[in-house]
């Protein structure tokens, strides 16, 4: 008689993804204001060294900035590593949701990648001076941008403020961004390195960009919200209960079942 495939597991299964996509921040305001408002969209740096150039640059000046909301599917069990970069904050949304706003998995690939020759044949075909400062404007720019949006290395360095991790591996992230299309400027769908590093510049463009574009979701969205320490939770909660018009009791009720501390993730996942 043929086993049965749960016959054939002799442990427990690993889950190596997650039904729920988590937003991480360092800040407990932050979680405030999602809560509030939604997700507002930032620029992000990106290393396209790849596609711009055939020779990386050391100094990463072909790095380009997009306007995203980045989410990670990693189940709490794995998450630790993640928090540590990342920030021990942050919302948990359903994957079903995610869907349904279009957010989706990025693209992962590397310098033998043959996703990386179609990618630099698009961009051969298109004849779009993507390494310039200017893009052109036009339908099949927007189009290859906005896919190039999703595009991550395998690894390779990660800056987060004022700290550097060599040689990470990003493909353990398993990534999910949200990309608002490319407006009719494309100079501001796509911002180079040296004006992503102009920070007034760059407040007056994350500034405008969160004025014109919110990621929503309803209460029932929500599966965890996560504090850093365990006396955060009742202060959250409190928090919640402040919020007043943006939620009625029922809403304040479940979300704040879904309040959890990082400490509690660490000790016991």
């Amino acid at each position: 008689m043929d086993e049965k495939p749960e016959d054939m597991n002799n442990g427990p299964s690993v889950t190596i993804s997650s039904d729920t996509l988590f937003h991480f921040t360092e800040d407990f305001d932050t979680v405030i204001s999602i809560l509030k408002e939604g997700f507002r969209p930032h620029y992000s740096l990106e290393d396209l060294g790849l596609y711009l150039t055939s020779i990386v640059s050391k100094e990463n000046i072909f790095g380009r900035a997009f306007p995203m909301v980045c989410f990670c599917d990693i189940p709490l069990s794995q998450i630790r590593d993640h928090m540590k970069k990342y920030g021990h904050y942050g919302i948990g949304l359903s994957k079903a949701w995610g869907i349904s706003k279009k957010v989706s998995p990025v693209i992962y690939t590397h310098r033998k990648s043959v996703i990386t020759d179609i990618i630099l044949q698009i961009r051969k075909d298109n004849q779009g001076d993507m390494g310039g400062t200017k893009v052109g404007n036009n339908d099949k720019n927007r189009t290859f941008l906005h896919m190039l949006s999703f595009i991550k290395p395998y690894n390779g360095v990660l800056h987060k403020g004022g700290d550097k991790w060599e040689n990470v591996c990003f493909y353990n992230e398993r990534e999910w961004r949200f990309v608002p299309p490319p407006t009719d400027n494309l100079d501001d769908f796509m911002i180079t390195q040296e004006r992503y590093s102009d920070p007034s510049f760059m407040d007056g463009q994350n500034r405008a960009l969160g004025e014109r574009m919110r990621l929503c979701f309803n209460p029932p969205d929500i599966k965890y919200i996560i504090v850093r320490h365990h006396v955060q939770v009742i202060q959250m909660i409190e928090k919640l209960e402040q919020i007043g018009r943006h939620y009625n009791s029922d809403d304040k009720r479940w979300i704040s079942s879904t309040v959890i501390a990082a400490e509690q993730i660490e000790e016991d996942f």
